[in-house]
């Protein structure tokens, strides 16, 4: 939110997510590479995705779940 105001926002609103919705969020972001990785197999980028997708899951497990949230702000440029 600093940065928004400091480049010429105001703040009209803001609601922080649930841990619910945060949990959404992130499944479907996790989704997308596993989706990915199945479809394919053979992509020279292969390896860099997976390994990409098990260093998130990883953060996410073992404490990012805990440290993380997500807010939603509704901004003003003036």
């Amino acid at each position: 939110m600093d940065f928004a105001l400091a480049h010429g926002f105001r703040l009209i609103a803001l609601a922080e997510t649930t841990v619910d919705q945060w949990d959404e969020f992130e499944n479907l972001h996790c989704l997308g590479w596993e989706d990915w990785l199945l479809e394919n197999p053979g992509s020279p980028d292969f390896e860099e995705v997976r390994d990409r997708a098990d260093r998130h899951r990883h953060a996410r497990v073992h404490g990012q779940r805990e440290t993380l949230g997500f807010a939603y702000l509704t901004l003003l440029r003036v």
